[in-house]
């Protein structure tokens, strides 16, 4: 009996041990690809590069907005939606520096170790719902948005 709970105490040990060693289950690239197949797809390298796609379509956009806000700003209190677009533009242009920061922060986690695989998922849910926010205040400045 004593010989059974020492096992088990060894083995949870092991499991706390292994929270911040990769999974194996998700780390299959070091292991020799059989012969005519591809290697496995490191999780992790494609999850950066995801991010920096997302980075730099952040940039073009926050680029946009400011440009419209410029527009805006120089035409004046004339347009009857003056107020709405103001409002939208700044929305939108602190939601895209949140997500900014967002995606900086989520690209220090490696997805590939256990122990940094939750703070990696909520970071990267946070950061689409962000982007869901964005995508949904651009509706609306192109909407009551002036044409310029």
């Amino acid at each position: 009996m004593e010989e059974r709970d020492e096992m088990i105490n060894m083995k949870q040990i092991s499991t706390l041990e292994s929270c911040d060693q990769p999974d194996r289950t998700l780390i299959e690239r070091e292991e020799r690809p059989r012969k005519g197949l591809r290697p496995a797809m490191d999780v992790n390298l494609y999850a950066a590069k995801k991010t920096v796609a997302q980075g730099m379509m952040d940039i073009a956009l926050l680029t946009a907005n400011a440009s419209q806000l410029k527009y805006v700003l120089r035409e004046g209190e004339n347009d009857k939606y003056y107020l709405l677009n103001i409002t939208c533009l700044s929305v939108s242009i602190s939601l895209q520096i949140i997500v900014g920061v967002l995606l900086v922060l989520n690209n220090r986690y490696n997805i590939n170790m256990i122990a940094q695989q939750h703070n990696a998922e909520l970071l990267n849910n946070l950061t689409i719902i962000g982007i869901f926010l964005i995508t949904v205040v651009n509706v609306f400045i192109s909407a009551f948005g002036t044409s310029h």
